[in-house]
Parts: C-alpha cells; structure tokens; sequence
C-alpha cells in the first residue's frame, strides 16, 4: 500500500500556542470574564489534571445574578469545582485546513449526586456559553461534570439510540482491561507492563460512550487517511490536553472504492462526540462538547456547524439524553438464519494453494473470510457487542452505528499502538491455538517453528515500523502468549519516544497493516488481496480508535462484523482472517476461522 503524505505539513494538534497562566488571566480580564474559582478537592481518576491552575490571589469567587434577572442562570460561576481553561492563537482562518482554532475551552462542572443532576449543570453551563455568545470565528468549548457510576454504558447507548432524535452516529469504545496487565506482568521482567497497561493516559480504566457529532469528518471514496485529513481533526484538538478525543476508524485499504454494505462509513470516519459518557471503575463523567467554525469553507465529507447551530444542537441533545439503560445483556436470538460464506469452502483450498506457490515473492499472506447472515429478525449491534464483551472482557470492544440498521463492531485482542505524549506502545500478535486448560496446546505454540516464523516476520515488521519515527525501541517482551475466550496467540510488545514533530497520523501510516492482518511484505499483500479477495474488507482489520492532543490509542478492528437492513433483510456480515505461511494447510486453516468468529 503506498503511503499518502499531502504535500502540506500536518498541523501539531493545537488550538492556538500554550500559554502561562498569567497570560491566561489578561486573557480572561481582557475578554471581560471574571475569575473562576475552585477548591483543592481532588479530581475524577479518569480526567487529565489541568497542566496550570489558578493561584489563590485569582480564586474569587463570581457573583450570583440578581434574584428576578432576566437573563440565563449563571450557576456556572458558582460552581464549586469549576475549571476553565481558555486558549486563543491566530489560528482559525477561513480555508486553512491545518489552522488550529481560535478559541479552546474545558469547564469542569464538579460533581453531582445523579445523571439528571449532571444533565441539569451542563445544562446551565451550556446557558452561560449561549448568553455570553463566543466572539470566535472557530473553536470548541467541552463542559465536564462528574457523576456516579453508569454501570452498563452499552445499556446507556442502547436507550439514546432509541430515545435521542440525533443520537447517530454512536461510538462505543473499551481498552483493554486492567487484568489483561496484571495477567502478563507475571510473564515479564521488571514490572514493565504497568507502564503498558498506562500507556494511553489511564484510558484503560475508562470506557467510552458517545452520542451524536459537533464535528464529523468522512474520506471520500479511494481516499486515504492523509496528512491534511489528520490535520483537519487536530486542529480541534490542542496539544497537552486529553479531555477534547475525535473517535472513529479507517478502512483497511482506503484506495479500494468502497462496496455498497461500506459507502455510508466512507474512506475513513472520525468524529467529536456532541454528549459522551466515560466510566471508570469508581465513577463516570458526562460531558458536552460544542465546536463551531464560522468562516469555514465547506469541504466534502466534513460536517462543523456554525456557532448558533452548534449551541442549538447542544441545547437539543441535552433536554433528550438521560440516565439509566434498556436491554438484557442474555444471548441474542435473532431467529432462523441462512449464512453464505466468501470464499466458500471448495473455493478455499485452491486459493490457499495458489498462495502458497507465491511463497518466493511474499512470506506471508492474511486471507480473509466474510460469513455473511440474513437474519430472520432485526440485529441489535449494542445488544451483540454486550454479549461479546460478557464473553471477553480482556480485548477492546468497539462500535460505530451509523444509524439503527447500520453498525461496525467488534471485540479484538490486538492493539495497533498507544500514545502518551512521545512515549508509544506497540504489539506484535500472531500465530492461533483454541483455547484449552490442557497445557500441552499452549506449549505446542510455543514450540512450533511454523507459528515461530510467522510471529517473528510480525514482531520484525512493527519494530522495523516503530525505528522510522523512534530513535530507539525497546522489545519489552520479546514472546508470550496472549489468552482470549476462544484462541490463544503468540504476542510480544515494543516500545519507544517518537520524535519531535511526529504525530498520530505518522503513526498512522507506518504502522498500518502490519503484517498480522495484511502480510509480508506489506505493499506487495496489499496488492494480491485486492485481487485474491472478492469482498470488500471495509473497516474491518483497520485501525479503529481516538486520537486528543495528548494521548491516542487505536485497536486493530478485527473478530468484528457489520450490521444492515437491505433488501434481502437483516444482514450480518462476520470477518476473519489467518496466516498463510510456508506449511499452512488449508483445512486447519479453515478451522482457524471457524475459531475466530465463534
């Protein structure tokens, strides 16, 4: 796959330059805004401390309106643990597609003792904002508050998605669980794990529930993940601060057009969440972004709204979300199905042949199956992905439901790579066995010279990846095996600082396909699956993630499927792939598959 570089150079992710925090405060004196004030209580785990905060000379605490004052409640300013942070640059302009914006702003609202009391601050919050209308061309404003723990986020999406007018598109998204660290840290020397478990800012602790878009960028069909796409997104996105995220994935091989079951999801699409709920083990925060952009030139695929616009849309999703969930997490029966696989089973081993005749020019070759399902009744892909994550609560689970026919989802045990500022983490993952208590199947990996070989040219490949941007990388764990509900795999972990003006775009590219979802050499796998494969991939085997200022964290999408109604009814399309390697033998292979999408 060739690598697309714009000619332009990708903005850093910023909104405006950092500055001091005595610049701040002219700032806010010359902007007419009082002080904010706040206590030393602590703050929510899974928020980012602020990197400056205001001495106690500028403390003060703002004046309540008057009783009977017609204008909106300011309760903002009497908050007790409000932060506000504002940043403004000469960014912004008209047109300029790598300009960070104008203005940047993160308001902590506190806590509240319930969802509907967290609504209600954000809420008078979100009064204030319209009240003192932003003067900006651009920018975006992000309204925190924390609240008890929401315990089943997936039933919280599943009850927007059916309450909320605007609640597409949705994002889900879960990092690996903690126990998957603690279960490996056995396996490695000098506690090197906690720092993996760590290594995207605590995310792992948090998982993530959006609904609707303030800002929604979709590629165009054959169009990659470019620099400037990068840098239309970062400019939302200011360096150092982790609260403002832009979800969403990229197609295994943008140049490929699209197939019909892909054109809604585009080359690519990413997105700011207009409300979003992260958990934590001990607590959630519900929080409210509104962006805008009013000079903007319109570019295809891109949706930013204009600042009355975008405060409209506030306003609207907050009088519709709510607390609470719907649906059981019990097994879905979704009724008679009738199930078509690509590439059907006599197809199968002549196409393994033909691939392994190729062996000269490639060592390796991931050929994939979609299974697809017509189902007797509609798929819910919340409820599914529920039951997926009761199954496997060690991998990531992700959706994005474009609409309540539409979804890509998936729980995958591979991660592409995490970042905390320069510190990046990688991981090699190849090589398949069930699962079994019998430790003779996980020593038969181990020891096999087949499987070996082909998690080496994997472990090689994402080092070889990680050296074009780290001027060292370390092999923290140089081969283990990973366990998951069904499979067990070979699996190794890399590590390295990226250097200075390189971003998650670079990474990006370098990175993906590694040879573990495409094979080796990778542009040359590419270019025979493009012809081998008589489906279109899409999304899945894509990096699938998020992306802020200070950290990134994106999962390899597959053991992932696609939802939709068409007109021969309820679709379910299911992928996997396997390894081709000198030795492989078609059937074992085919039941590998088997294995994948159990």
């Amino acid at each position: 796959m060739e690598r697309k570089l714009a000619h332009g150079r990708a903005s850093t992710a910023g909104c405006g330059p950092r500055r001091t925090h005595s610049e701040r405060v002219e700032m806010g004196r010359s902007a007419g805004r009082p002080r904010g004030s706040r206590t030393s209580r602590t703050r929510p785990a899974c928020l980012q401390p602020e990197s400056h905060s205001a001495s106690k000379a500028d403390r003060r605490p703002r004046s309540a309106p008057p009783p009977g004052a017609s204008s909106p409640a300011r309760s903002i300013g009497m908050i007790d643990e409000e932060l506000m942070e504002r940043t403004q640059g000469p960014g912004g302009a008209a047109g300029d597609d790598a300009s960070p914006v104008s203005a940047c702003e993160v308001r902590r609202l506190g806590v509240a003792s319930s969802f509907a009391e967290g609504a209600q601050k954000l809420s008078e919050a979100l009064r204030e904002v319209s009240f003192n209308r932003p003067t900006e061309a651009s920018g975006i404003i992000r309204l925190e508050v924390a609240i008890p723990r929401e315990g089943d986020t997936i039933g919280w999406l599943r009850k927007q998605a059916t309450a909320v007018a605007a609640a597409f598109p949705i994002v889900y998204f879960s990092p690996k669980s903690s126990t998957f660290g603690e279960g490996l840290r056995s396996c490695a020397d000098g506690g090197q794990l906690e720092d993996f478990s760590n290594a995207s800012g605590g995310s792992s602790d948090c998982e993530v529930g959006c609904v609707g878009s303030t800002c929604l960028w979709r590629g165009p069909a054959e169009g990659p993940f470019t620099e400037e796409s990068h840098a239309r997104v970062s400019r939302f996105l200011r360096p150092g601060e982790e609260s403002v995220r832009a979800y969403g994935g990229i197609r295994f091989d943008p140049k490929r057009r699209p197939a019909e079951e892909w054109r809604d999801f585009g080359a690519y699409t990413f997105l700011i969440p207009s409300v979003e709920l992260r958990t934590s083990p001990s607590h959630s925060v519900l929080s409210l972004n509104v962006a805008w952009d009013n000079l903007r030139a319109r570019v295809e695929g891109e949706t930013i709204d204009s600042i009355d616009d975008a405060l409209a849309k506030g306003h609207s999703m907050l009088a519709s979300v709510s607390g609470g969930k719907v649906g059981s997490r019990a097994p879905v029966d979704v009724g008679p199905s009738e199930t078509c696989e690509d590439p059907a089973r006599p197809r199968w081993d002549p196409l393994v042949g033909s691939v392994l005749g190729e062996m000269g020019k490639m060592t390796k070759l991931v050929l994939a199956r979609r299974s697809r399902v017509l189902c007797e009744s509609p798929v819910d892909p919340l409820h599914l992905l529920a039951c997926l994550q009761d199954q496997d609560r060690k991998g990531y689970q992700f959706c994005l439901l474009l609409g309540r026919d539409k979804a890509f989802f998936g729980s995958t045990p591979e991660r592409l790579y995490a970042r905390s500022g320069s510190r990046v983490v990688s991981e090699a993952v190849a090589a398949t066995r069930r699962a079994s208590a019998d430790s003779s199947v996980t020593e038969d990996l181990l020891t096999s010279e087949k499987e070996h070989n082909e998690f080496i040219v994997v472990r090689d490949a994402v080092k070889q990846a990680l050296e074009s941007l780290c001027p060292e990388v370390e092999i923290e764990v140089e081969k283990q095996v990973l366990k998951h509900v069904s499979v067990q795999h070979l699996y190794g972990r890399l590590s390295g600082r990226i250097t200075s003006g390189k971003n998650d775009f670079h990474l990006l590219d370098a990175l993906h396909p590694t040879p573990a979802v495409a094979g080796y050499p990778c542009d040359e796998s590419v270019r025979s699956l493009a012809s081998m494969e008589t489906f279109d991939r899409g999304f899945y085997s894509g990096p699938f993630g998020w992306i802020s200022g200070q950290s990134s964290e994106f999962a390899v999408a597959i053991r992932s499927a696609l939802t939709r109604s068409s007109e021969e009814g309820n679709e379910l399309m299911m992928y996997a792939g396997v390894g081709i390697v000198e030795g492989s033998k078609p059937a074992l292979e085919w039941k590998e598959l088997d294995l994948k999408v159990q």
